[in-house]
């Protein structure tokens, strides 16, 4: 024994400096806007329906398969009013709950950055659940859906690992 003490050597925490295995959290603030599509309501001639957009909550997580390349799914869930077009522009037809579900795989273009900006890919199926519909005698079928989904976002760290998201699908 040569009577000195064993140091290891320091290690400085790097914050805002994402890593493969990382995990991520967020609840959010979510506007879904609906892509809707209507035929005629069979009892009703030149008549369609609309989807008025809403404002949810979201939760979502992460995960980082290398430092540039994860995947996130988003869950959440909102209500919407279904409204008339055409011949029954402006009445209320229905409202329904809506389940968005999107997985995307995200690359991450500047990860060790306090500021990182990312762009994904990926898949949403949008269930319709709960619907009541305000017209007599008239039954509704809102079809589930698949679609892709685009994505582009940006996290800025604030606080050790604590960050503000802008995403937009």
């Amino acid at each position: 024994d040569s009577g000195g003490s064993t140091q290891e050597p320091s290690r400085t925490v790097t914050y805002h400096n994402t890593q493969k295995g990382d995990w991520f959290t967020r609840l959010r603030a979510l506007y879904i806007l609906p892509n809707d599509s209507s035929g005629s309501i069979s009892t009703i001639p030149h008549s369609g329906v609309s989807v008025h957009p809403s404002w949810t909550g979201e939760f979502d997580f992460g995960y980082m398969f290398t430092k540039n390349l994860g995947c996130e799914l988003i869950l959440a869930t909102s209500k919407h009013t279904l409204v008339g077009k055409k011949s029954l522009s402006g009445t209320k037809i229905a409202t329904t709950w809506v389940l968005p579900p999107t997985l995307t795989l995200q690359w991450r273009f500047i990860p060790e950055y306090i500021v990182q900006p990312y762009v994904g890919v990926g898949v949403n199926y949008t269930l319709f659940y709960n619907e009541d519909c305000k017209l007599a005698g008239t039954h509704i079928d809102l079809e589930h859906s698949w679609g892709p989904a685009l994505q582009a976002g940006m996290d800025m760290f604030f606080y050790k690992d604590w960050f503000f998201n802008v995403d937009v699908k």
